[in-house]
């Protein structure tokens, strides 16, 4: 990418909206461009924390495992987002591994480069706190949804779950835009595949969802309330 376009491409980053022309052009010099293949990871858990990383394009999942070896944490990257937060200022190592979902295009920036920008810029130490405050929000908001008895109330939680986050405004419904696979929403949901499957099949039979290829197009947000 052409450096002239990076300051341009930053400020579509609603994190970065406090950030002034300077500010931005002091940060474009320390700022990289890589692309990645879908399959490829950009970092495992318990790496060197040595990067934030701006996706410009695509999506990239996010997966912790417990000592067994089992996912037990897995979460989702969209365009012009920021991550990861965890541990700034304060760990050494990545708390979860990244891999990309689709083929993507991002920026990013040493992590002592950004951390020191962060210190210097109040308004932007603010502007993190806030999106941290909205991240433990739909955490635990997710933690409530899918810790229910019923397998299919699981699954439909899982979804909403997934619109809330990934979730992109249309005309007539809310397209979650990133290829998500019933083995995915599995995991999430802590049910099989089977069951997703029977679930999906039900919400698009009822015309709740329907689905192109690995999109989901909420048709009903009101059945997930």
């Amino acid at each position: 990418m052409k450096n002239k376009d990076i300051v341009h491409q930053l400020k579509k980053f609603p994190l970065l909206a406090s950030l002034n022309k300077r500010d931005l052009e002091d940060m474009k010099q320390f700022i990289y461009w890589r692309t990645y293949h879908k399959g490829q990871i950009l970092f495992m858990e318990d790496d060197p924390r040595e990067r934030m990383y701006l996706l410009l394009d695509g999506f990239i999942k996010l997966e912790k495992s417990n000592e067994a070896g089992s996912m037990f944490y897995t979460d989702y990257v969209r365009p012009h987002t920021l991550f990861p937060f965890g541990g700034l200022f304060r760990d050494e190592h990545y708390h979860y591994a990244a891999e990309a979902l689709t083929d993507i295009e991002l920026y990013y920036i040493p992590m002592n480069i950004f951390e020191d920008l962060v210190r210097d810029n109040k308004n932007l130490l603010y502007d993190i706190l806030n999106h941290l405050s909205d991240i433990l929000a739909l955490h635990e908001e997710r933690l409530k949804r899918i810790t229910l008895s019923h397998a299919h109330d699981r699954v439909t939680q899982a979804i909403y779950y997934l619109t809330e986050s990934l979730g992109q405004k249309e005309s007539n419904s809310t397209v979650i835009n990133c290829p998500i696979t019933a083995a995915e929403i599995a995991k999430i949901s802590g049910t099989s595949r089977e069951t997703v499957s029977a679930v999906l099949k039900k919400l698009r039979c009822e015309g709740v969802i329907s689905q192109i290829n690995k999109q989901i197009m909420i048709n009903r947000p009101e059945y997930f309330m």
